[in-house]
């Protein structure tokens, strides 16, 4: 991909005002109160007068769908008594939800013109009347998990300029997925960032800073080019975030500066000593996708390398998106920024002079944005226990 080349963001705004200055002005609305992809179990048992009962939920309400119901639906025989001997009923009957509006309740029959009830391999379906609710299933194969909606009056919102397209050099001015995920996991983990102090590499336009603002003490959001340091500062005023931390936008270059495993301290920080003396002291590093060149993730790696051995940096959390492109070297579809990327924590694991580097991949995270989160999103954590020679 050339440098001059127009390169589009693949978020899809779930709100989106109006343009200003050549930026789109977008709000992201998100919850602190969010729901996770985790399975909300129901299962249906019947008790010894044959009524079918709904045991309690697992991990609280099924808020995700809409409200069951507490009372008992009739299970009746095909002549419309009650059926105490049967015993093929004392057992579960996995998936069966009962759901109800203020109109209706789902009743569950063993009438052939209702639901077969019978052995393993039959579908039971609920009825609401003369509606039949049936499972929605995806090209996988996968249930379609209907969320609820929440109203907009209910969420927060954070109002950030950016850019919807640039040229290769200028990604940062743009919204990418894996900074909404990097929010996701802050909001999700507040407790590790409160009161932190915390260095954000490669920020962009700010978004991850404005939310680690939200629970940390120090924010120090970084990157390189002036239009993007300018754009970030902007994103931290609009949302008055000098309200509830300190926080400064600095210029940090991640092939120059004194952190570089391969250069000398005599590099200078194109930052004042003030804010060097921050960095220094900094609990937490976030990174969220920047992960697409090569050679620019072998500096952010030697740069972390330097900031985590020699300073009290302790963490590093890091966001990217798997990007498949077709590659000549392989004549197929491949991952190859990733790849790089995972061969580059590796590295960083074996590297023990100094200190030992745990890694590990956040499997599951609360989504707290509205966004399309796919599987090719993921984050990693990076930890570091220094030997005691170490500086």
């Amino acid at each position: 991909m050339q440098k001059d080349e127009l390169v589009l963001s693949d978020v899809h705004l779930q709100v989106q005002s109006n343009q200003s200055k050549g930026y789109n002005i977008s709000r992201f609305y998100y919850s602190e109160d969010p729901y996770t992809k985790k399975k909300k179990q129901v299962s249906a048992k019947t008790t010894e007068d044959g009524n079918l009962h709904r045991s309690k939920l697992v991990n609280g309400s099924l808020t995700d769908m809409i409200q069951g119901i507490d009372k008992q639906a009739e299970v009746t025989t095909k002549d419309g008594t009650e059926d105490k001997d049967n015993t093929e009923m004392d057992r579960d009957i996995g998936g069966i939800e009962i759901y109800k509006d203020d109109k209706c309740i789902g009743e569950v029959k063993t009438d052939k013109d209702v639901c077969g009830v019978k052995k393993d391999k039959d579908i039971c379906e609920v009825k609401k009347n003369k509606d039949v609710c049936k499972v929605k299933k995806d090209s996988d194969g996968d249930v379609e998990v209907q969320r609820r909606k929440r109203k907009i009056e209910d969420l927060s919102v954070i109002t950030i300029a950016h850019k919807m397209e640039t040229t290769l050099g200028n990604v940062g001015q743009q919204i990418w997925l894996a900074s909404l995920l990097m929010a996701d996991f802050i909001i999700s983990h507040k407790e590790e960032f409160q009161g932190k102090r915390i260095l954000d590499l490669g920020a962009g336009v700010g978004l991850t800073s404005v939310v680690a603002a939200m629970y940390a003490d120090h924010i120090i959001s970084t990157d390189i080019g002036k239009d993007i340091k300018e754009l970030a500062q902007h994103n931290l005023d609009q949302n008055n975030i000098k309200d509830v931390t300190n926080f400064s936008v600095e210029e940090f270059d991640w092939f120059e500066n004194k952190y570089t495993a391969d250069k000398t301290d005599e590099v200078k920080l194109k930052m004042d000593h003030e804010v060097e003396s921050d960095i220094d002291s900094c609990d937490i590093i976030i990174s969220a996708d920047v992960i697409y060149d090569n050679n620019i993730t072998d500096a952010l790696f030697r740069t972390v390398y330097g900031l985590m051995v020699y300073t009290s940096i302790n963490t590093w959390y890091i966001s990217t998106e798997k990007r498949y492109v077709f590659t000549l070297q392989d004549l197929d579809i491949a991952c190859p920024a990733y790849q790089h990327f995972r061969e580059c924590l590796t590295q960083l694991q074996d590297m023990s002079d100094h200190a030992q580097f745990t890694i590990s991949c956040e499997e599951e995270i609360s989504q707290c944005f509205q966004y399309n989160r796919t599987k090719e999103l993921e984050l990693w954590k990076v930890t570091i226990q220094r030997h005691s020679t170490t500086k």
